[in-house]
């Protein structure tokens, strides 16, 4: 990834900020970021970043064929990330693509 990823530690007042910054972001840094206070970890803020990347639809390669294991009846949740909400997904029951293995 040709990323520029840098981390910024200043102070604005009584308070100390910090920043990460990502230029030249694409798909593959969708996800969850996390900070959080090196001397108390409980103390943590995070948020969930989208990029809208039409080359790279799911961040993770790995996503496109995912195994998942579920109990009679008991609910299970199938995970499906895409790299921006507007992305159109379907899910599909079996082998296929077509629309006899839709799941409605």
């Amino acid at each position: 990834n040709e990323n520029n990823i840098e981390v910024k530690t200043f102070r604005e007042g009584d308070l100390y900020v910090a920043e990460l910054d990502i230029t030249n972001a694409n798909g593959k840094d969708v996800g969850f970021y996390f900070c959080n206070e090196t001397n108390n970890p409980e103390n943590v803020a995070s948020l969930y970043l989208y990029v809208d990347d039409d080359d790279v639809l799911f961040p993770d390669e790995n996503q496109q064929m995912l195994v998942v294991n579920g109990k009679q009846f008991q609910s299970v949740v199938i995970p499906c990330k895409p790299t921006h909400p507007s992305v159109d997904v379907k899910l599909y029951s079996g082998v296929g693509h077509d629309d006899s293995n839709l799941v409605r």
